[in-house]
Protein backbone atom coordinates (compact mmCIF):
# COMPACT_ATOMS: atom_id res chain seq x y z
CA UNK A 1 0.00 0.00 0.00
CA UNK A 2 1.10 3.51 -0.76
CA UNK A 3 -0.22 5.91 1.86
CA UNK A 4 0.52 9.59 1.68
CA UNK A 5 -0.38 13.15 2.37
CA UNK A 6 -0.18 15.88 -0.24
CA UNK A 7 -0.61 19.64 -0.22
CA UNK A 8 -2.32 21.72 -2.88
CA UNK A 9 -3.60 25.27 -2.83
CA UNK A 10 -7.41 25.50 -2.67
CA UNK A 11 -7.78 21.72 -2.14
CA UNK A 12 -9.99 20.55 0.72
CA UNK A 13 -9.45 17.03 2.00
CA UNK A 14 -8.24 16.20 5.50
CA UNK A 15 -7.91 19.95 6.09
CA UNK A 16 -7.75 23.07 3.90
CA UNK A 17 -4.93 22.63 1.34
CA UNK A 18 -4.15 19.10 2.64
CA UNK A 19 -5.12 15.76 1.13
CA UNK A 20 -4.59 12.11 2.00
CA UNK A 21 -4.59 9.20 -0.46
CA UNK A 22 -4.11 5.44 -0.47
CA UNK A 23 -3.21 3.20 -3.39
CA UNK A 24 -3.28 -0.52 -2.72
CA UNK A 25 -3.25 -3.97 -4.25
CA UNK A 26 -3.85 -7.17 -2.28
CA UNK A 27 -4.85 -10.76 -2.99
CA UNK A 28 -8.65 -10.60 -3.36
CA UNK A 29 -9.25 -13.43 -0.88
CA UNK A 30 -7.23 -11.58 1.80
CA UNK A 31 -8.54 -8.04 1.36
CA UNK A 32 -10.09 -7.85 4.86
CA UNK A 33 -6.83 -9.11 6.40
CA UNK A 34 -4.97 -6.07 5.05
CA UNK A 35 -7.53 -3.53 6.32
CA UNK A 36 -8.03 -1.84 2.96
CA UNK A 37 -11.21 -0.80 1.23
CA UNK A 38 -14.56 -0.81 2.96
CA UNK A 39 -15.56 -4.40 3.69
CA UNK A 40 -19.34 -4.67 4.00
CA UNK A 41 -20.02 -1.27 2.41
CA UNK A 42 -22.44 -1.33 -0.51
CA UNK A 43 -21.21 0.39 -3.67
CA UNK A 44 -22.50 3.93 -4.09
CA UNK A 45 -22.05 3.53 -7.84
CA UNK A 46 -20.68 0.99 -10.30
CA UNK A 47 -18.41 1.72 -13.24
CA UNK A 48 -15.81 0.05 -15.50
CA UNK A 49 -12.06 0.61 -15.28
CA UNK A 50 -9.80 -0.72 -18.05
CA UNK A 51 -12.45 -3.27 -18.97
CA UNK A 52 -12.98 -4.51 -15.39
CA UNK A 53 -16.06 -3.93 -13.21
CA UNK A 54 -15.31 -1.35 -10.53
CA UNK A 55 -17.21 0.23 -7.65
CA UNK A 56 -17.20 3.60 -5.94
CA UNK A 57 -17.45 3.28 -2.16
CA UNK A 58 -18.11 5.99 0.42
CA UNK A 59 -16.17 4.66 3.39
CA UNK A 60 -17.45 5.81 6.76
CA UNK A 61 -14.97 7.27 9.25
CA UNK A 62 -13.11 4.58 11.17
CA UNK A 63 -13.04 2.05 8.29
CA UNK A 64 -9.44 0.91 8.75
CA UNK A 65 -7.03 2.60 6.31
CA UNK A 66 -9.71 4.08 4.04
CA UNK A 67 -11.97 5.62 6.71
CA UNK A 68 -13.62 8.82 5.50
CA UNK A 69 -12.33 8.18 1.97
CA UNK A 70 -13.96 7.96 -1.41
CA UNK A 71 -12.66 4.65 -2.80
CA UNK A 72 -12.56 3.18 -6.29
CA UNK A 73 -12.16 -0.61 -6.02
CA UNK A 74 -11.79 -3.18 -8.78
CA UNK A 75 -10.55 -6.68 -9.34
CA UNK A 76 -8.21 -8.07 -11.99
CA UNK A 77 -7.85 -11.83 -11.72
CA UNK A 78 -7.05 -12.76 -8.14
CA UNK A 79 -5.97 -9.24 -7.14
CA UNK A 80 -8.10 -6.49 -5.63
CA UNK A 81 -7.04 -2.90 -6.28
CA UNK A 82 -8.08 0.40 -4.77
CA UNK A 83 -7.35 4.08 -4.97
CA UNK A 84 -8.84 6.36 -2.34
CA UNK A 85 -8.76 9.98 -1.18
CA UNK A 86 -10.06 11.55 2.01
CA UNK A 87 -13.33 13.34 1.36
CA UNK A 88 -16.26 12.49 -0.88
CA UNK A 89 -15.87 15.27 -3.48
CA UNK A 90 -16.06 15.65 -7.25
CA UNK A 91 -12.38 16.66 -7.46
CA UNK A 92 -11.39 13.51 -5.56
CA UNK A 93 -13.46 11.39 -7.93
CA UNK A 94 -11.58 12.84 -10.93
CA UNK A 95 -8.21 12.55 -9.16
CA UNK A 96 -8.85 8.92 -8.15
CA UNK A 97 -10.06 7.91 -11.62
CA UNK A 98 -7.03 9.52 -13.27
CA UNK A 99 -4.56 7.76 -10.97
CA UNK A 100 -6.36 4.41 -11.25
CA UNK A 101 -6.45 4.59 -15.04
CA UNK A 102 -2.67 5.14 -15.15
CA UNK A 103 -1.51 2.50 -12.65
CA UNK A 104 0.78 -0.24 -13.94
CA UNK A 105 1.56 -3.42 -12.05
CA UNK A 106 5.31 -4.01 -11.70
CA UNK A 107 5.56 -7.21 -9.64
CA UNK A 108 3.57 -10.07 -8.15
CA UNK A 109 2.94 -10.05 -4.40
CA UNK A 110 5.65 -12.68 -3.97
CA UNK A 111 8.21 -10.32 -5.54
CA UNK A 112 8.40 -11.88 -9.01
CA UNK A 113 8.60 -9.20 -11.67
CA UNK A 114 5.79 -8.90 -14.19
CA UNK A 115 6.58 -9.72 -17.83
CA UNK A 116 7.04 -6.66 -20.02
Amino acid sequence: MIDGTFYAEHYVGVAPNEGHMNIWSVPYAQQATYGVGCPGTRPAERTVLRGHPAAWLDCPPGSDNDGGHLVLEWREGREAYGVSAHGHTAINRRLIMYIAAHLRRLAHHDGRRMPR
